[in-house]
């Protein structure tokens, strides 16, 4: 057996000691968006590269594992932990060839019968104490949410207060109005004081029930954030669990391993499985529930050759995913700029959609779909020119049935990390590289008929490339993720 072949035997051996401990992983993970690939990834409850090495070899060799080992830590934003597994222990100078690299250096044991067994343990062992310190990082995270959470209630209730008052008062003045225009006192300067007061009554009316409404959302969130704690807590406990030294050995105690993080269903096979797994343990299990469903609903409606649909399936799940996240970042959802986008988008959907009725239309139907689009038109223009006239004001917020504009929702994340490097370069990174675009952009051409009338039809190589483009966009969130929870510290 050559060297390459005993690696491989070991590497194989080792992979099924992570299991029997409950730890999934992946063989040869190509990392998405890139061409570089791991020996072995773990994706949760923390990120891990383990790279093996039989044969350390001269000085160069150890740089272009150097070099390789920075190009994965960088594909990963520097939120990767990095396992080395070598045959033989490297001496001190040969670890400086790595540099600043976080390397955990790990060495087989040969002297040891089956030493992948206890290789396996330590290795569960090294994730089990980064994982806690990650859990504690994200308690920390959400407590702050709920500080933050305690003073905007605090703030928006005396604000509630003080416009109640002033509604209340000027109720009153309008009153005395009322009665002083029907007492006689029909002058202009009356009149006009009547309805300058209404239009004020109007727009307090509306701020009152919009404070109301966020202070609604608020206890919601609260809510949310404490259930997000004690999701936290409860797998810290499991962290813990797996380093007190009467229950380290997970093979002997089954209700321990029934009750681990490390023991979750594997991920079935699929087009997202390799990167499904960065979400399990940040996600609550209803949360990673659903996001596993819509994934499942677009490898369903791909294997059926259901292409348009499966194309809209995945914009659905990058919504998702996107939206769940900002939430559980504790990024305050832009509502009055998601309201006019949402106002904005309804008149432009109908506009098109009376475009194409009338480039489509029979010739007796013509004249009146001209009539409805040129109505439409004006309907758009005036909407325009309605929100450019009130920037300013705070409209009534009704909950959008429409989903979120994404490209708001990570600019708010941005502007609310902007002093840290990770995490900004990470989300202009993908903002620039507009795959998000791309990826509505096919979805609007699956939902919409184009500007002919007829349907696109997608090929089975397009979902795919789709697919992989997805799979890149939810990596990055992932790196997104992990860069946002080690800010906490």
């Amino acid at each position: 057996m050559n060297q390459y072949q005993k690696s491989q035997e070991f590497e194989k051996k080792l992979g099924d000691e992570l299991l029997k401990l409950g730890i999934n992983f992946h063989y040869s993970y190509n990392i998405p968006g890139t061409k570089f690939r791991a020996d072995l990834f773990i994706s949760a409850p923390i990120r891990v590269i383990l790279e093996i090495k039989q044969n350390i070899g001269a000085v160069m060799h150890l740089k272009r594992m150097s070099s390789q080992l920075t190009n994965l830590y960088s594909a990963f934003n520097h939120s990767v932990s990095l396992y080395l597994i070598t045959f033989d222990e490297l001496t001190q100078s040969q670890k400086n060839i790595f540099g600043s690299l976080p390397i955990e250096f790990l060495t087989i044991e040969k002297d040891i019968d089956k030493p992948e067994i206890k290789l396996a343990r330590q290795i569960k062992l090294l994730i089990a104490s980064e994982a806690k310190a990650l859990k504690d990082l994200e308690i920390m995270r959400y407590q702050h949410q709920l500080i933050a959470i305690e003073n905007e209630k605090a703030h928006e209730e005396e604000i509630l207060q003080d416009t109640e008052d002033e509604l209340i008062n000027l109720l009153k003045y309008n009153s005395n109005l009322l009665d002083k225009y029907s007492s006689g006192d029909s002058s202009d300067k009356t009149y006009k004081a009547i309805e300058e007061s209404q239009i004020k009554i109007n727009k307090l009316v509306s701020d009152v029930e919009y404070y109301k409404h966020h202070l609604t959302d608020l206890k919601n969130a609260k809510s949310s954030v404490r259930k997000e704690i004690d999701r936290e807590a409860d797998e810290i406990f499991d962290l813990i669990k797996e380093v007190l030294p009467k229950i380290k050995d997970a093979n002997q105690n089954k209700d321990f391993l029934d009750d681990s993080i490390f023991n979750r269903k594997p991920i079935k096979d699929g087009l997202f499985s390799d990167v499904l797994g960065s979400f399990q343990t940040f996600m609550s299990n209803d949360s990673f529930d659903i996001l596993v469903k819509e994934v499942s609903d677009f490898e369903e409606e791909f294997e059926s050759k259901h292409y348009t649909t499966a194309v809209l399936r995945i914009g659905r799940t990058l919504e998702y995913v996107i939206y769940t996240l900002v939430k559980s970042w504790g990024v305050n959802l832009n509502k009055q700029s998601m309201e006019r986008i949402d106002i904005l988008n309804n008149h432009f959907e109908k506009l098109k959609k009376h475009l194409i009725y009338f480039y489509t239309s029979e010739e007796n139907e013509k004249e009146r779909n001209k009539k409805r689009l040129i109505d439409a038109f004006k309907e758009t223009g005036n909407a325009l020119v309605d929100m450019q006239t009130d920037l300013d004001r705070i409209q009534d917020i009704n909950l959008s049935k429409q989903i979120v504009n994404i490209d708001t929702l990570l600019r708010d994340v941005k502007n609310r990390y902007v002093k840290n490097d990770l995490i900004r370069n990470e989300i202009q990174k993908l903002i620039k590289s507009e795959l998000i675009n791309k990826l509505y952009s096919k979805r609007n051409e699956a939902a919409h008929a184009n500007i002919s009338g007829l349907r696109k039809d997608f090929s089975k190589e397009e979902v795919k490339e789709l697919a992989d483009t997805l799979n890149v966009v939810l990596f990055n969130l992932a790196n997104i993720h992990d860069a946002i929870t080690k800010s906490s510290s």
